[in-house]
């Protein structure tokens, strides 16, 4: 493994995996529609809309492995015209993936979401053999790359392994619209505003510190097999309530919340097995919730004190 192209590299996760490829040693080329101005440490940086086929194969050239970060869509999204994360959540991923195929790129990485794909199951911690029944139209979309990634990599086309990622957090990540509670969290201590939580606080999810998640982004562009479905997550499951008392016992500062009405596009529980991540990777999630919760509130405190 020498090159690798991360496309969506400007992004959360995106930072996180270029820093650590190449910690690893690992070539980087970057692509994204903008370059932040702390990612110095990648070589070759293309300014571009994944969307511009012509361009992505140019940067394409040469990686061995290509990591898929883009995306429009939120998990909380309600459907509106379906045309739309159609064309933007399940074509272009697809035509990225042949892309990289066309000039020679054998390994695609591709982020989907272990937080939806799902659905509501009886099983927790779920491993990837169970049966999936997503209940809003980012899980769906998500889902179908996956089916179509392993059609191309069946033909022979390009390998591929899917990493569905639970739910990331830690420091670099914003509070936006519909993605993130920890930073939503984090921004309201800091800034002393409210917080707003979808249902009674009582929804499970599984958190896992970006720094981890950066790790096996690294472990799978070096794998061999044709296809892998790789669940990558803490392993066990906190609920908003936990993760609020966590936030205040962090940052020594007291949350506002105003619960709100639940979401329909949100199951109760969302916690997944690790054990194939620990097995085809030879990875594992090595930092406790709160030494993770305790690291995101120390950049949230610099971010505080940087401002006027």
């Amino acid at each position: 493994m020498r090159r690798v192209l991360v496309i969506g590299a400007g992004g959360f996760i995106g930072r996180r995996v270029t820093r650590a490829l190449a910690a690893s040693g690992i070539m980087v080329t970057a692509l994204d529609s903008y370059k932040p101005a702390e990612e110095n440490h990648v070589g070759e940086w293309h300014v571009a809309d994944s969307t511009n086929l012509g361009l992505l194969k140019m940067a394409a050239e040469g990686c061995d492995a290509a990591v898929f970060l883009g995306g429009y869509s939120r998990p909380g999204d309600r459907l509106g015209s379906i045309v739309g994360p159609v064309q933007e959540e399940i074509v272009h991923p697809v035509q990225v993936a042949e892309a990289c195929a066309d000039v020679g790129v054998q390994r695609f990485v591709f982020t989907s979401s272990g937080g939806t794909v799902y659905g509501p199951v009886e099983t927790h911690p779920t491993p990837e053999t169970e049966r999936n029944c997503p209940i809003n139209s980012y899980g769906v979309s998500k889902l179908t790359v996956e089916h179509f990634l392993r059609l191309l990599a069946k033909a022979g086309a390009i390998q591929s392994t899917v990493l569905r990622v639970s739910n990331p957090y830690g420091p670099g990540q914003q509070a936006r619209r519909g993605q993130g509670f920890i930073a939503a969290a984090m921004n309201a201590a800091f800034s002393e505003t409210e917080l707003v939580i979808w249902g009674d606080g009582s929804a499970v999810r599984d958190f896992i510190y970006i720094g981890d998640v950066a790790e096996a982004f690294v472990a799978a562009c070096r794998g061999s097999n044709p296809y892998d479905l790789i669940n990558i997550s803490f392993g066990e499951g906190a609920s908003l309530r936990e993760i609020c008392a966590g936030v205040e016992q962090v940052s020594g500062r007291k949350l506002r919340i105003r619960y709100d009405g639940p979401r329909g596009t949100d199951v109760s529980i969302s916690v997944l097995a690790n054990d194939r991540a620990k097995n085809l990777l030879g990875w594992r999630p090595r930092t406790p919730l709160l030494e993770g919760l305790a690291k995101t509130a120390e950049w949230w405190a610099s971010r505080s004190t940087d401002r006027p």
